[in-house]
């Protein structure tokens, strides 16, 4: 028999609609098998035997009871999230392990590295001086050769200061052949390489940076009127005066201080002048050395008679020859091995040249100067020499004159 119709059996003649609550709670406990709970409207439904049961808690405190499957489920998942965050740990700890190795397997890479550079440079400074052994040994082709680099674009920023007697002695080896002249400047030093317009006399010059007592720049190319420069220059009072030179690249304007005096002079468009010449590599079989007195004492003689100068060598004797001829006079200076030459490699040498350009060329040359000469037949004649406390080195060329036959 089911609960609702025990409960009708025994509620008998009782009159349910007119109990109150706790009557209810009484009779439902004590007549029917539902739990004496609910409100008053639930007591009589199941007084009456109309209620209908649901999943109700066992729990006296009214809290639903976890259903084991579910509990036994929810452990499941703990403990499997405990086990993926275990795994993460472990997974993050290798990870940091992995990371710890890398790091000092790089470390040991780049050690390595360090130590190979450091080999290799180890082996190229022995190869620098073996070379630089080697190269002390050889006949050097000027005596010193401190011509920088010549980098070319732009210059944003260049400040310097020289001595005036250097400077001087810079533009003195460019101002016979050319007017202006492009000047290669850069932290090495400057540099200028020029061709007069007949392509007859070439130069190039250059200063190192131990000529300066200051000098910076970013490297470039600056067009300088060289006229221009030198009288801005030869308004020191001294040699040994500091000429400053500045560049204002915004208005490009070369700003020259000298004492008191300061002035400035505009630059000229690198690319409006004539272009650098590339001097020929030529392997003359006559070479000798000589001071800048036996060379210009020469020319001197020369000029007394002619325009033109010939240089002559016999390699089976111990000197060469400088001989000029006019229409009605000759004159002629032979140069000696022990007696005028510092050094001489004889060889067989026979070449015409203009005088004028020898004599522009070797007139800023000082009397003690070293002056090397290299000379062969029907070849440009090349003379070399060091100024500016040997801190400048410049090479000159000067092409022959043809000679008929």
């Amino acid at each position: 028999m089911s609960k609702a119709q025990t409960a009708s059996d025994d509620s008998g003649t009782d009159d349910i609609d007119e109990m109150d609550h706790n009557d209810l709670r009484s009779h439902v406990a004590e007549e029917t098998g539902y739990k004496a709970t609910g409100d008053v409207d639930t007591l009589r439904q199941k007084a009456r035997g109309e209620f209908e049961p649901e999943v109700e808690d066992d729990s006296e405190d009214g809290v639903d009871e976890a259903d084991p499957s579910e509990e036994e489920a929810a452990v499941e998942e703990d403990d499997k999230a405990d086990a993926d965050v275990e795994d993460d740990s472990e997974a993050g700890a290798e990870d940091s392990d992995d990371a710890v190795d890398s790091d000092d397997a790089v470390d040991s890479d780049d050690g390595e590295d360090a130590d190979a550079e450091g080999e290799d440079a180890d082996e190229n400074a022995t190869g620098d001086d073996e070379a630089s052994s080697e190269d002390d040994d050889a006949i050097p082709d000027v005596p010193n050769d401190n011509r920088p680099g010549v980098p070319g674009g732009k210059v944003g920023q260049f400040s310097a200061a020289i001595e005036v007697n250097d400077m001087q002695s810079f533009i003195s080896k460019l101002d016979p052949l050319v007017d202006e002249a492009k000047i290669h400047v850069s932290n090495d030093g400057i540099r200028t390489i020029a061709v007069d317009p007949a392509n007859v006399g070439m130069v190039d010059a250059g200063l190192s940076v131990d000529a300066f007592q200051m000098l910076e720049t970013d490297g470039g190319v600056l067009g300088i009127n060289l006229d221009r420069l030198d009288e801005l220059v030869g308004l020191a009072e001294n040699k040994s005066d500091l000429i400053h030179l500045e560049l204002d690249a915004a208005k490009r304007k070369l700003r020259v201080s000298v004492g008191n005096i300061d002035g400035t002079m505009a630059l000229i468009d690198p690319d409006s002048i004539r272009q650098e010449p590339e001097l020929p590599a030529l392997e003359l079989p006559m070479y000798a050395k000589m001071k800048g007195k036996e060379l210009k004492q020469g020319l001197t003689a020369a000029d007394m008679v002619s325009d033109h100068v010939q240089l002559q060598a016999d390699p089976n004797s111990g000197h060469f020859t400088l001989t000029a001829e006019g229409d009605t006079d000759s004159i002629s200076k032979e140069f000696e091995e022990d007696r005028d030459l510092a050094l001489y490699e004889p060889g067989e040498a026979n070449s015409l040249f203009s005088l004028e350009y020898l004599k522009d060329i070797a007139k800023p040359i000082t009397k003690q100067t070293i002056v090397s000469m290299e000379l062969g037949e029907e070849f440009p004649v090349i003379l070399s020499h060091d100024f500016a406390g040997n801190n400048g080195t410049c090479v000159n060329m000067i092409a022959p004159r043809i000679q008929d036959t």
